[in-house]
């Protein structure tokens, strides 16, 4: 439903990402890897994306409530 929040661990290029935004739905996405994360940025900056890393999520949560 639009406004659920999708958690995708293993992100890669961020379909996942880009299919919740499609949809309406927040995503957390998460992957190790710096190219990984640089594409997902590259794919995602139309839908809005908060910055990587712990200070950028918190402060989306902060604000989501």
């Amino acid at each position: 439903r639009p406004g659920d929040l999708v958690l995708d661990f293993f992100a890669g290029s961020g379909t996942t990402g880009e299919a919740a935004a499609r949809h309406g739905r927040d995503a957390i996405l998460v992957d190790s890897h710096p190219d990984a994360i640089e594409t997902m940025r590259s794919r995602l900056a139309a839908y809005e994306p908060v910055e990587p890393g712990v200070d950028g999520i918190a402060g989306w949560i902060a604000g989501r409530r």
